[in-house]
């Protein structure tokens, strides 16, 4: 099956070395997840996004910013999402 550009562009940012990203995108990128925490720990929506965090408890290494939880890649990326867009909207 031929690869996605959403795959194309995860395999690169896992496999990326910030040492390799230009001085810019790395302020971007810390200026993004800076927000993103903010977002998250400030959130009115905390409560819905703490019932998400409860229906996704599969236990890994991954970090939820907002609790300091240990989740599975896949669901700590889902609970960090939900906290900070829960501002967007």
């Amino acid at each position: 099956m031929k690869e996605t550009i959403v795959q194309k562009l995860g395999r690169w940012a896992a496999e990326a070395e910030l040492s390799e990203l230009p001085p810019e995108v790395v302020e971007k990128v810390r200026l993004q997840i800076a927000t993103a925490v903010t977002a998250a720990a400030g959130s009115p929506w905390h409560e819905q996004s703490l019932a998400v965090l409860d229906a996704c408890r599969v236990p890994g290494d991954a970090y939820v910013f907002a609790t300091g939880d240990r989740l599975a890649p896949a669901e700590a990326a889902f609970v960090n999402a939900t906290f900070a867009m829960s501002l967007d909207w």
